[in-house]
């Protein structure tokens, strides 16, 4: 749709911008305020499990027993459809609780979730009592609208081309001309991530 903004984070991405290391598992990211992009951020938290959130080979690891997992979208944009993509292991597929969403059933790996209208704040609770009821996350997607000027039919657009990095892709990004305005007509991966070129 004209305008929405898909960001994709790989479990080892999340941590990494948890600022947790990744060489070794069970690294807690409990509490971490992990900011996907500019709009949004999220939060995985112990709740009322045993165990803190942690960071594992496969996923991050959610456990039984109320773990959650919290999206936040920032003003400005108006976030749409949450995907959890979890890992290929039978004791980490839930069940799941959403507070904010509606989570469609557990189909090829994924749990796609609907937010409601207006809903800021997206909690996903962790159900099951027991082990084989965890939840391994090894994706997470986030869709969002970015909600511009509702008066301005963006006449003139301009295009920003954001550069890669060496471990982000570049972006293109098509937004309306009107400063007071910004809209957000569409934003495409642009040039692959450069990698790290190595020296003594």
């Amino acid at each position: 749709a004209s305008g929405t903004v898909t960001v994709s984070k790989t479990h080892k991405e999340l941590t990494t911008l948890a600022g947790v290391s990744t060489s070794s598992t069970g690294g807690s990211v409990h509490n971490k305020q992990i900011k996907m992009d500019d709009y949004i951020t999220v939060i995985p938290a112990q709740g009322k499990a045993a165990n803190p959130p942690a960071y594992y080979n496969e996923s991050i690891r959610f456990y039984q027993n109320g773990a959650t997992l919290t999206v936040k979208c920032a003003e400005g944009a108006q976030m749409t459809k949450i995907v959890i993509t979890i890992a290929n292991n039978s004791a980490g597929d839930g069940p799941i609780a959403v507070t904010g969403g509606t989570a469609s059933a557990l189909t090829s790996l994924k749990y796609t979730i609907t937010v409601n209208s207006g809903a800021s704040e997206v909690v996903i609770t962790t159900k099951g009592t027991d082990k084989n009821s965890r939840l391994y996350v090894a994706n997470l997607e986030v869709s969002y609208d970015i909600l511009g000027n509702s008066e301005c039919n963006h006449p003139n657009t301009v295009t920003e081309t954001v550069p890669p990095t060496c471990t982000e892709a570049g972006e293109v990004i098509v937004k309306c001309a009107d400063e007071s305005c910004g809209y957000v007509i569409s934003a495409t991966e642009g040039e692959p991530a450069t990698g790290h070129t190595y020296e003594d």
